[in-house]
């Protein structure tokens, strides 16, 4: 839903429903499939010849489209949380990061070195 436009999560664990979702609702649908329009806009190659393809790819290459997919969408997902979090989460964001990929010893010593907005670290 969140795709498709009809809900945000402007916070962690807070949904809201968008002005887009007040108007599908209001036309009582029996079912919403406002995802399905989402991905035909989004991937219009894939959605008309779907079947098609199926029958054309191996199991190996049908399964590889699909992780594509799965990862183009949750990069698309985790960019969208990234612009509507405040700076200081994104610095903590870094920070942890880089504690992870071993870099700057610990979360401790590593936070040190992040300043305030608009303060030089160096």
């Amino acid at each position: 839903m969140k795709k498709a436009g009809l809900i945000e999560a402007p916070k962690r664990g807070i949904n809201r429903i968008t002005q887009r979702g007040l108007d599908v609702l209001k036309k009582k649908p029996q079912q919403i499939d406002e995802f399905k329009e989402f991905r035909a806009l989004r991937h219009p190659k894939e959605e008309e010849g779907q079947e098609r393809e199926t029958n054309d790819k191996t199991p190996e290459e049908s399964l590889e489209g699909a992780y594509q997919r799965l990862r183009n969408d949750l990069a698309a997902d985790l960019l969208q949380i990234l612009k509507t979090s405040s700076p200081s989460f994104f610095e903590r964001l870094v920070v942890e990061v880089i504690v992870k990929m071993g870099y700057g010893g610990t979360r401790q010593d590593t936070g040190k070195a992040v300043g305030k907005s608009g303060e030089r670290l160096f």
